[in-house]
């Protein structure tokens, strides 16, 4: 069985599963669904445009759990909680999939346990939550430059291919090496979170604990990169319209690009360029940026400043204040990579 038959099974077997769970949450009384679902509103930022989904991912783990053990959840003892997680890896899923849904079971007892007359006075998750998967980012390196710059090449050139879709993905790389943006807030940007100023752009986004901040990239490149895509494309891009949308035959006109699909679309162009897909994610350009900028500046608060991690700025007295924050680095990581193909032009000729 080759890779990719192997992961259209994994796939199918993940959507029987989740439908699934889905019928056991809806055989719940009317009353209890409610409830959940209004839990499940309350614990979901709005602000995200997967917010329904979202939602509607806690509340069925939390339905499914309570058609699992047949209890009110008054009466659910941590005893019927273990033996739902053994149910969930019994069936194999993933230790970040089983720890997410009993998670979601955890916030909603807690949450219950604050509403008077629920009957709900303590946690059953408490003493027996498994313990959390190692995060993402600490087992994710930075994908070689040497890589990310062949991927860059192979992107380039299928945009002089006419392919629109390459110049949307191109642009997005771009933005992710050379801002501290995170893939998250790339990709959820709107045409009114983005203006252009002298050398580059002022960039305007959510980040990371929902403060608002206005970015400026003043990378040319990456300025070049966006412009064209747009003209590319022939979009009119209004205020309210995000600033990424699909091109393929899968997704409708004007649909946002997901950010599965940019990891998805990333790996494809590893492959063609000749580089392990595998060793390739979309944190690694995270991953690059810091390398890249602490091997240059030797500072550590550098690169903290780069990847716009926490600093006094969280103190700041004026809350709604947007605080427009330079990037000094601009142009620094792509003129290592590019240096790369220079250094290589170079050996061919001698």
């Amino acid at each position: 069985m080759n890779n990719g038959t192997e992961k259209d099974v994994r796939r199918e077997l993940e959507t029987r599963r989740a439908r699934a769970l889905e019928r056991a949450a809806s055989g719940l009384p009317e009353q209890l669904q409610a409830s959940i679902a209004t839990w499940a509103t309350a614990r979901t930022d709005p602000a995200s445009r997967r917010a329904a989904d979202l939602a509607r991912d806690k509340a069925v783990s939390v339905g499914s759990f309570l058609a699992f053990c047949g209890r009110f959840p008054a009466d659910v003892t941590p005893a019927h909680v273990a033996a739902w997680r053994a149910e969930l890896e019994r069936r194999q899923l993933a230790p970040g999939t089983v720890y997410r849904m009993v998670s979601a079971v955890s916030s909603f007892f807690s949450w219950a346990a604050k509403i008077p007359g629920s009957g709900v006075y303590a946690n059953p998750v408490e003493t027996v939550r498994p313990r959390a998967p190692k995060p993402y980012g600490r087992s994710t390196k930075a994908i070689p430059r040497e890589d990310v710059a062949r991927i860059l090449w192979r992107v380039a050139g299928e945009i002089d291919g006419g392919s629109v879709q390459a110049a949307r993905d191109y642009a997005i790389t771009l933005c992710l090496l050379e801002s501290p943006l995170r893939r998250a807030e790339v990709l959820s940007l709107t045409g009114a979170d983005v203006q252009t100023n002298n050398g580059g752009l002022v960039i305007r986004a959510r980040r990371k604990g929902g403060d608002w901040e206005n970015v400026t990239i003043d990378a040319p490149e990456v300025k070049a990169a966006i412009l064209r895509y747009l003209k590319m494309s022939g979009r009119e891009l209004g205020p309210d319209a995000p600033l990424w949308t699909r091109h393929d035959r899968a997704g409708e006109p004007g649909a946002p690009l997901s950010s599965h699909a940019y990891a998805k679309n990333l790996k494809g162009y590893a492959r063609r360029a000749g580089v392990q897909p595998k060793t390739v994610h979309v944190h690694g350009l995270r991953h690059l940026r810091a390398q890249v900028i602490h091997e240059t500046t030797g500072a550590i608060r550098d690169v903290q400043e780069a990847l716009g991690h926490a600093s006094d700025r969280t103190t700041r007295v004026y809350v709604h204040t947007i605080a427009t924050k330079p990037d000094r680095h601009a142009g620094t990581v792509l003129r290592a990579l590019f240096a790369e193909k220079a250094q290589a032009d170079q050996n061919g000729r001698a």
